[in-house]
Formats: structure tokens, C-alpha cells, sequence
């Protein structure tokens, strides 16, 4: 499977610019920053001393959502918490709001084998032979 989409408020191309992204409360490095002010879902997590932001896809029920420490070095345990609480925590006490934002560039990408849950969601025939072939025919 693949996801590749666009966001709804795009981030400009021209708005880029290096900045200091930090790794910890001393270690830091200079990375392209996307920039973009505009009206997102946002939270104060003050129960994961943290806040949360939205940002949707475009033509898609899909979003990003970024959960940001308030401190460089509580990101562990930021971790820990958000094992134990739900998304739905999270995403009820969200509201518009408009927002400066400033993310790295990234590329997101992960590897996990499917087989076993298309097979428990009752989609076997794609792993036999009797799979149907959606091979383009060819006419004279």
C-alpha cells in the first residue's frame, strides 16, 4: 500500500528556510523548516505537559497528528503517557485556532508485512492461485 497525499493548507515552497531543530535541551541542528500561518486544529495537553496539532489532508478523511512536549528533555516520557491515553483523548479537545507553524521537512516511510491481517479480514483469495489477474489485454 502507498499514502501520498497533499496537505489542505499547503505549505509554500518559497517559505523555506534553515532553522535550529533541537534533539535534546542542548543538541541542536540546522534543518529546513517549513513555515505556514493559517487556521488548524490545536490543544493544550496539560495533563501530558504538552499541546497537539492537526493538519489534514487534502481530499482525504486523513490527518497528521503532531503531539509536541512543552520541554526538549520530557520526550520519553511523553512517549510513556501517550501509550496509556487514548486518540480520542487527544482529538476531542481540539479547536480551531490560527496557528504559526514550523515543521522540519520530512519523508515518512515504514515497512510492515499485511498478509496475515488481509487474511483475517477474509481477503485469501489475493494469496492463492486462484487471485484474479488484472492484467491489461491487448486488441489488434
Amino acid at each position: 500500500m502507498h499514502f501520498k497525499a497533499k496537505w489542505v493548507q499547503p505549505f509554500k515552497q518559497h517559505g523555506k528556510r534553515n532553522e535550529s531543530f533541537y534533539l535534546n535541551e542542548l543538541d541542536g541542528i540546522d534543518v529546513p523548516m517549513m513555515n505556514l500561518q493559517e487556521s488548524f486544529r490545536y490543544a493544550d495537553l496539560p495533563s501530558l505537559d504538552a499541546s497537539a496539532l492537526e493538519l489534514p489532508f487534502a481530499n482525504s478523511d486523513f490527518s497528521m497528528l503532531i503531539v509536541l512536549p512543552r520541554s526538549k528533555t520530557v520526550l520519553p516520557q511523553l512517549e510513556d503517557q501517550l501509550s496509556r491515553t487514548s486518540l480520542e483523548q487527544i482529538t476531542e479537545q481540539l479547536h480551531e485556532i490560527l496557528e504559526d507553524v514550523k515543521l522540519p521537512t520530512f519523508k515518512a516511510e515504514f515497512e510492515v508485512e499485511l498478509t496475515e491481517a488481509f487474511k483475517q479480514l477474509g481477503m485469501t483469495h489475493l494469496f492463492s492461485n486462484q487471485a484474479e489477474s488484472r492484467v491489461p489485454r491487448m486488441s489488434a
